[in-house]
């Protein structure tokens, strides 16, 4: 382990394993929520996806977002565009039966947002299919390879461009992660993933390795306070 970077787990969380009770996993998932309200996760996201929003012109606007969760990130983006009279409709798309049950409590009555369940590496939809896709926190669940594979298929699917907020790997967020959820985590499994998330974080290097992987350099690798980083790729030829 080193002194300034701690070695990458390789180890499950708890969610990974798609055998969590109902009652607990919501409760993890509302604290994901949180996390990305007060900890910045969907403010990166829509400060980095808003751009490239606000500079196409057709209607409406089509956003895949992969490993979805409780749908948070597609309810923002819909809501983005309902505050500025651009028209989004935003598929969330996860492969977990009882997060996507979730997720559609958490969106009842949200006429922007539908919900898909399906594998994140083999996307079941044609080449192009949406304007944009994201993903947020979900790409340090997976090993370097299936991360580019991911990259290849939001590539694949999307006509404008692709947008990926996850974690940076570091000491700083893993001692801050473990104090903050021991005060206000709802669930036990957030005490032990959510620490663990930040050990299967990103270092730039990784990340620029598994950007060669994929072989996509177009996309631009930027870094967002706190210890989080953005892949960004914008297509020159739009649909």
């Amino acid at each position: 382990m080193s002194l300034l970077v701690p070695d990458r787990h390789e180890g499950e969380e708890i969610l990974d394993r798609f055998d969590t009770p109902y009652a607990e996993l919501a409760e993890t998932l509302r604290d994901i929520r949180d996390v990305n309200r007060f900890l910045g996760g969907t403010t990166i996201l829509l400060r980095t996806l808003s751009p490239l929003l606000g500079e196409t012109p057709v209607r409406p606007i089509r956003v895949l977002d992969v490993g979805t969760g409780s749908a948070d990130i597609p309810a923002a983006i819909a809501a983005w565009g309902r505050g500025r009279g651009v028209p989004i409709r935003v598929t969330g798309l996860d492969l977990g039966a009882d997060t996507l049950r979730f997720a559609k409590e958490c969106n009842r009555g949200e006429p922007d947002v539908s919900l898909v369940r399906a594998n994140a590496l083999r996307l079941p939809f044609p080449n192009g299919s949406f304007h944009f896709v994201t993903a947020s926190l979900f790409t340090h669940h997976l090993p370097f390879d299936a991360f580019a594979a991911l990259l290849r298929e939001m590539d694949r699917v999307s006509s404008r461009g692709l947008v990926v907020n996850d974690l940076v790997r570091a000491w700083v967020p893993w001692v801050t992660i473990i104090l903050l959820t021991r005060l206000f985590a709802r669930s036990r499994v957030t005490c032990y993933d959510a620490p663990v998330s930040v050990l299967k974080g990103f270092t730039r290097r990784e990340i620029e390795s598994i950007r060669a992987r994929a072989g996509l350099p177009g996309l631009r690798l930027q870094f967002c306070f706190p210890y989080r980083f953005c892949l960004v790729g914008r297509k020159e030829t739009h649909a």
